[in-house]
């Protein structure tokens, strides 16, 4: 027990001297503990730590750590070349003598136009010129007289072929000095028809070739039912006045004779074709519209289509040379006006049935034959609109 209570106190006094000031140590005097704080020793070492109240203004030391430095990522543009962009054909500056591409009507005519435009982008010979008026027709010639705006143009503009796509608006009812006709009654079909007769004389009058285009259908079926009833009414004043009629229903509908929104473009690739609004027409639309008359364009402006498709030709041959008609062209023979038309009877059509000809004998019935295949592209061409025989 003595023992255990001499190395306690030579503990404490040694724990004592570490902290005895330095002249005491130095100059032998008496040994003084030194008082860390208030309570002694003990407390210095067994003491209760310092409560530190909330609130207090604290101060920690921290080492200063470089700014992080934050790069905003940028944005991934393709760039002109990319294998996704596709090359922009460069428009060719029009010659003076270039032919003039009169295009007049509704808001379908500006799809023609525009599919038109891209058509002959690149061909300085050919100048598309685009007077539709989109919100216009043959019922409200007080809104937009298409009589005679139509003289207007052609005499100002000088075109050397119209073409005509009018009536999608028409479907209204026809205001007089007595009320207003409702819309397909007898007096309206008869009011209507002096209106197109009217129109139909006025463009035979231009002496000026004439291509009048059918509507096509659109996403109402009781509007396109209508619209074929036009159609068989366009058709038939249009060639009583000498005038083309090109009609383009079937390039835009199904083997029934009604509305799709998507089918082969001009290149034969599934594409959509129409708008969401089921009446208007994408790019694709409007190109392939145009494509429908063409060929029928360059027959009235020229009887040598080589003018018309100039750029095909060799490169390295004589300029003085005649030009000719390559044999592989760029646009595939289409189908004729006569041949797109839709079929008599079909269920939105109500063009009149085809008068019965007389019996052929069995070589001219051949000679038709072989000139008919001649004419219509083979099955699987993307020119070739032609549905299947039903199974």
């Amino acid at each position: 027990m003595l023992r255990f209570l001499s190395m306690t106190i030579f503990c404490i006094l040694f724990a004592a001297g570490s902290i005895m000031p330095a002249h005491a140590q130095d100059t032998g005097g008496p040994i003084v503990v030194a008082q860390a704080e208030k309570g002694g020793l003990f407390r210095s070492l067994f003491g209760k730590k310092r409560k530190v109240k909330r609130g207090a203004d604290i101060r920690r030391e921290v080492q200063p750590t470089s700014p992080v430095r934050t790069q905003k990522r940028r944005k991934k543009t393709r760039s002109a070349g990319s294998k996704t962009s596709r090359p922009a054909v460069a428009a060719a500056s029009k010659s003076e003598n270039a032919k003039r591409i009169l295009v007049v009507g509704d808001f379908m005519a500006n799809a023609l136009a525009k599919g038109l435009s891209d058509a002959f982008v690149a061909n300085p010979d050919i100048v598309v010129i685009n007077a539709n008026n989109g919100a216009s027709g043959l019922v409200r010639d007080d809104y937009y007289n298409w009589p005679l705006e139509t003289q207007k143009l052609v005499a100002e503009r000088k075109p050397n072929i119209v073409l005509v796509m009018v009536g999608a608006n028409d479907r209204e009812s026809i205001r007089t000095s007595e009320g207003q006709i409702p819309v397909n009654s007898d007096a309206w079909r008869t009011a209507y028809e002096a209106k197109v007769t009217a129109f139909a004389d006025t463009l035979a009058a231009q002496n000026v070739p004439i291509v009048w285009l059918s509507l096509v259908p659109v996403g109402s079926p009781s509007l396109s039912r209508d619209y074929s009833a036009f159609n068989s009414l366009y058709r038939q004043k249009a060639e009583l006045k000498g005038l083309n009629f090109a009609d383009v229903w079937n390039g835009f509908a199904d083997d029934k004779g009604g509305y799709v929104a998507s089918g082969p473009d001009i290149n034969g690739q599934n594409r959509q074709l129409r708008a969401g609004d089921g009446l208007n027409f994408t790019k694709a639309g409007r190109r392939k519209l145009a494509f429908f008359v063409e060929r029928e364009v360059a027959r009235l402006l020229n009887d040598n289509q080589s003018s018309i498709f100039a750029g095909l030709t060799d490169p390295g041959a004589d300029p003085t040379a005649p030009a000719l008609v390559p044999s592989l062209p760029a646009i595939s023979p289409m189908i004729p006006i006569d041949a797109v038309s839709v079929r008599p009877g079909s269920e939105l059509s109500t063009a009149p049935a085809a008068e019965k000809a007389e019996p052929q004998t069995e070589v001219a019935a051949n000679a038709a034959e072989e000139a008919r295949k001649a004419i219509v592209p083979p099955p699987g061409r993307a020119d070739n609109f032609s549905w299947p025989a039903p199974q």
